[in-house]
């Protein structure tokens, strides 16, 4: 018993301190670290991707860092990349269009990476909708593009 109320002070504090600080999962408390390719701003504030996919018209017209999985980089000139989170998926390309001044980087494939943009509306064409259709692919309630002006993959 005494060991108990020796103890117990000690538990308590453990309990408090592993709560948690109160910061919201889906973005990051502790900014991610790694080399920026592009033209970087100060990031104050990384997001998840499946956040801003499940609600993209909050983000939209302005400057967002988003965390997510490389999942394909193109082969051909670098030009766009793969992005996935918690089964949310997007390409993202760079603003400066293909064949500009910065390229994705292969090696980031099966990484994290922090891509750095801006979210705009876009209407998709009906065209553009029978192929999704007709490859099976959701149509998005909610279409939008993302133009990269930076990336980071995350160092470990």
């Amino acid at each position: 018993m005494k060991l108990f109320t020796k103890l117990a002070p000690l538990a308590l504090c453990l309990v408090a301190a592993c709560a948690g600080t109160g910061t919201d999962s889906n973005t990051s408390s502790a900014l991610p670290h790694g080399e920026w390719i592009g033209n970087n701003e100060d990031m104050d504030q990384v997001v998840r991707f499946a956040v801003v996919d499940a609600n993209p018209s909050e983000f939209y017209d302005r400057t967002i860092w988003v965390e997510a999985n490389a999942y394909a980089v193109c082969k051909k000139m670098q030009c766009w990349m793969q992005i996935e989170d918690e089964g949310h998926w997007a390409t993202v390309r760079w603003d400066s269009g293909c064949g500009g001044s910065y390229k994705f980087p292969e090696d980031a494939v099966g990484g994290r990476v922090v891509v750095q943009g801006d979210l705009y509306p876009k209407e998709l064409t009906e065209e553009q909708i029978a192929a999704l259709e007709q490859a099976g692919k959701p149509v998005p309630a909610e279409p939008y593009e993302f133009n990269v002006t930076a990336v980071m993959v995350v160092e470990d």
